[in-house]
């Protein structure tokens, strides 16, 4: 077997070997000429002389799937006889490597990455492709500790070049339909193999063993063991749901995958509320971490006002969401909202699901606890932003006591305060890639550092007035930075250089910008009462919304790069098309100023919050508002 570390494939220098493979070994390369990461997939098989046209449609048809919940394909190619393909890095590893055989997991753990999976596996069915190979082993866990679904296709382009495995085929005959094992793969197998990992993680074990021949008679012929009572909180419900896909025959599974994770996710959330209404009828206390009492924050939850039904089908973007799973979204795997408010605090907070089976009656709102997970008041004065470490783990939060601090999201302890700026910090961001923290503050510096330790690796002093925003690239190591002297300037965030492009467009103070998500484009939002799209490279302008009455204080770009999200003085939060500029809809639940916006990370949900004390999830296609925080006592300043 070939050994291509220090090698040059395609535009990528091999850096180290990642792992090994039934069809390819993957590496580590690193770009010639950007500095970024990538994996290198190189397959085990030679081309030959009449397969590499076949080779090379099988290639474009994956790469050209593009979804924020399946890896990219960023170039392919062929090394003398051996075809690669080079992907996004995802530098959390596997699910597999989170999670090794035998671990027994909660529903609510696992149903993020659920919902993710078979998101991304609905899209890719609507390409009419079948991913075939639905695994831990090819669920990736990028920065953000979200899936990316890897290997798409990975067994037609071997078997294109006339490849065969038969350790491969024993090693995955554990997640195959029967229709499959035939020979004779549909979109409903996919379903099937999410329904065997499923089980696994429940119950720490799979339906079948055994030899290839063993388990290819045992999914086409024999019952999986029933979940109920193989593991602690499965319901009948739950049971039905998982054993519907895993049915023998395709036509009896779910109409869709997406709609397997929905039913799978409304049996938990009755469970759910059946267990909370039990509870509140004996009179008993949930508890909630970090409080003594919790009957006054129990009292003042009630359930929001829904309108209409949930079904057991699959939910198409924009479509009626839970609260749970979009609460799930925003925070990746932990279900948590982390929001900083004007009263020195920074509050994490899960909202209690409802049964979204069930509609809510108008007149009598249930009263629900808050299970508020962590409040951290570490500060002395406003905390005006807070980020999550790429982990999940920490969480950074900067405020007008002129420091950044770094604490821990499940305990609240304090990890390290940095406290190099001079005067008040307004903005913090995360990059991803190497651990650091850009903080901008009112010292008119952007200061680059080592959350672990402080120490500065660069220091941008290219603004000649206090900071507003600071954000990194989602593609590599640069910053915009935006504030009081109408500029966003781009830089590089790993050396602090003069920056360039500078934008100067705006007629008043940046307040906030964003990137697209493939890192080509920036919109700003200013004090002119605008947000303008421009060029991140060339600094051209692209378009300028300009439908917000008031100063524009928030923006926020939707994963997958369609639309933007704009929150005003106006009191509006306004959804607008990212190419033409068209405005969607108006948000207009707020009763003061907006100054933050985020999308969910399925971009079904934004959460909004601002001068009225709220932070507000509503649906991003029609702004039905699904769930309302009223518990902080000022102004919102991030979520």
């Amino acid at each position: 077997m070939a050994d291509y570390v220090g090698q040059q494939l395609g535009n990528y220098h091999v850096l180290s070997l990642l792992g090994h493979g039934g069809f390819a070994d993957v590496y580590l390369g690193g770009h010639l000429y950007l500095r970024t990461r990538a994996a290198i997939k190189v397959l085990h098989t030679q081309l030959a002389s009449g397969d590499l046209e076949h080779f090379l449609i099988e290639a474009r048809t994956i790469a050209n799937l593009v979804h924020p919940f399946i890896v990219r394909v960023l170039e392919f190619g062929v090394e003398g006889n051996v075809p690669f393909l080079v992907m996004e890095y995802a530098p959390h590893g596997t699910l597999r490597q989170r999670y090794p055989k035998g671990t027994r997991l909660p529903l609510l753990e696992i149903m993020p990455y659920v919902v993710q999976v078979a998101t991304a596996l609905d899209y890719a069915h609507t390409k009419k492709l079948i991913h075939r190979d639905i695994k831990p082993e090819n669920m990736l866990l990028n920065a953000n500790n979200e899936v990316w679904l890897s290997d798409f296709g990975l067994a037609l382009l071997t078997q294109s070049s006339n490849y065969q495995s038969t350790k491969e085929v024993v090693g995955t005959a554990t997640y195959m339909a029967p229709e499959q094992l035939q020979g004779k793969p549909q979109p409903a197998s996919d379903q099937y193999a999410l329904g065997i990992v499923v089980y696994e993680w429940l119950t720490g074990d799979r339906p079948f063993h055994g030899s290839f021949f063993e388990l290819a008679s045992q999914h086409m012929l024999v019952p999986p063991p029933p979940l109920y009572g193989r593991a602690p909180g499965i319901t009948p419900d739950m049971d039905k749901v998982v054993m519907t896909a895993l049915n023998k025959e395709p036509q009896q599974r779910f109409r869709t995958v997406r709609a397997f994770a929905t039913a799978l996710e409304q049996a938990y959330e009755a469970a759910q509320s059946s267990e909370a209404t039990a509870v509140m009828s004996q009179g008993n206390e949930l508890p909630v971490p970090g409080f003594t009492n919790t009957s006054a924050i129990q009292q003042q939850f009630s359930q929001p006002q829904v309108a209409g039904t949930a079904v057991s089908e699959p939910v198409q973007p924009g479509g009626n969401v839970s609260r749970r799973r979009v609460l799930l979204g925003l925070a990746g795997l932990a279900g948590i909202v982390v929001v900083g408010g004007g009263a020195t605090l920074v509050a994490l907070s899960r909202g209690f699901s409802l049964n979204s089976a069930t509609p809510v009656p108008t007149a009598h709102p249930t009263v629900l606890p808050a299970d508020v997970l962590n409040i951290y008041r570490g500060h002395s004065s406003d905390v005006i932003s807070a980020v999550w470490s790429p982990d999940g783990k920490r969480v950074a939060s900067g405020s007008f006591d002129k420091t950044v601090q770094v604490w821990d999201a499940a305990t609240g302890g304090n990890a390290f305060t940095y406290r190099d700026h001079s005067l008040e910090v307004n903005t913090v961001a995360w990059w991803s890639e190497v651990r650091l923290i850009a903080s901008g503050s009112d010292d008119k510096t952007v200061r680059v550092w080592d959350p672990s330790t402080g120490q500065a690796t660069a220091v941008y002093h290219g603004h000649t007035m206090p900071l507003r925003t600071v954000v990194w690239a989602p593609t590599g190591p640069r910053i915009a930075s935006g504030g009081d002297d109408a500029q966003v300037q781009v830089w590089d965030g790993t050396v602090g250089g003069s920056g360039s492009p500078i934008y100067t467009a705006h007629t008043d103070r940046v307040w906030a910008v964003d990137w697209s998500p493939d890192g080509q484009r920036i919109a700003s939002a200013s004090g002119d009462k605008t947000v303008q799209v421009w060029n991140a490279t060339t600094g051209q302008t692209i378009l300028t919304y300009s439908q917000h009455t008031d100063a524009v204080y928030a923006v926020a770009w939707s994963r997958d790069g369609k639309y933007i999200a704009s929150g005003s003085a106006d009191a509006t939060v306004q959804v607008w098309d990212a190419l033409s500029g068209e405005r969607k809809f108006v948000y207009h639940g707020h009763t003061g100023h907006v100054w933050t916006v985020a999308w969910s990370h399925d971009d079904r949900r934004i959460a909004s919050g601002g001068k009225d004390t709220t932070v507000q999830i509503w649906d991003s296609m029609t702004g039905t508002n699904v769930y309302t925080y009223p518990h902080h006592s000022d102004t919102v300043w991030t979520a």
